[in-house]
């Protein structure tokens, strides 16, 4: 089988395991989010998210294509699988094009607190070295990160208006399985979001459609290297957007704006198709199996 057919048929035969959802915290529902993950665990995938990032120095944009699938296998355990194909422009050339290294993750909630809407999760993100095209960004040495997940609803609050803030980040230190000129980066994330969805059906103010159903954000992605070398930079976007949910589906829309001269330059776009499959269908796996 392909490489590509991997990526594409190993998600999909863990979506017939069985659904179950978590990730609502009373009230609350946290999106899934395009530049950072979400704290929440759920069964959904990501078909796909797509990066026109901004331009680089002395190059094209970078146009990636985020396939992730998450499935629960546990109570308050999620599994997750996920590539990226990269066509960067301009086009005309075979230099950078392929699929990365192939990146499996495991999610555990450890704290979900309805009163005062507390998330909290921790995690293992796992990079297979070699499985990916070089020319792509392929790295030939694995890397194991550890990761913390945490969302903050501000449902408790006495204010109306207030009251559909949610507050969402991660933290993940990234340790390669051969340390020797690596640059270990650290990973953080931030995102800050008004939910008209919530606004409209816990707070009971009225919004008409398709507004109800937008929750406008603010993401922040940073990374950063612990260790000089490895040819790793300090990178970071600030994404303004908006996100469409609905019961079944979420679209969502960014800009990509460089926070460092090594991000590039100009205004990239972050574009989102993501599934709730438990919503489409709670009985497939029964039916099927």
């Amino acid at each position: 089988m392909q490489r590509s057919a991997y990526a594409v048929a190993i998600p999909l035969g863990l979506c017939l395991v069985g659904p179950l959802r978590a990730g609502e915290v009373g009230e609350r529902d946290f999106p899934a989010t395009l530049t950072i993950d979400d704290p929440a665990v759920e069964d959904e995938a990501s078909l796909p998210i797509l990066l026109h990032g901004p331009s680089g120095a002395g190059a094209g944009r970078a146009n990636d294509f985020d396939f992730e699938i998450d499935k629960i296998i546990a109570d308050g355990l999620e599994i997750a699988i996920n590539d990226t194909y990269a066509a960067p422009e301009p086009a005309g050339t075979r230099r950078g094009y392929g699929w990365q290294d192939f990146t499996t993750s495991l999610k555990y909630e450890l704290i979900e607190d309805e009163p005062t809407e507390i998330i909290t999760s921790v995690g293992l993100v796992r990079s297979w070295g070699g499985t990916g095209a070089a020319s792509a960004g392929g790295d030939p040495t694995s890397s194991t990160t550890p990761m913390v997940y945490v969302g903050k609803g501000m449902g408790d609050l006495s204010e109306d208006w207030l009251r559909p803030i949610a507050v969402t980040g991660t933290l993940g230190y990234q340790i390669p399985d051969r340390p020797r000129g690596e640059a270990r980066p650290l990973d953080f994330g931030l995102s800050v979001q008004y939910s008209l969805p919530y606004l409209t059906e816990t707070v009971g103010r009225a919004v008409p459609e398709p507004v109800a159903g937008l929750s406008p954000l603010v993401e922040l992605s940073y990374t950063t290297p612990t260790v000089r070398g490895g040819g790793t930079t300090t990178e970071g976007t600030v994404a303004p957007g908006v996100i469409y949910t609905n019961d079944v589906i979420q679209f969502g829309l960014e800009a990509l704006v460089p926070l460092t001269r090594a991000t590039g330059h100009g205004v990239g776009i972050a574009a989102q198709f993501h599934v709730y499959f438990d919503e489409i269908d709670p009985a497939l796996a029964a039916r099927l199996f």
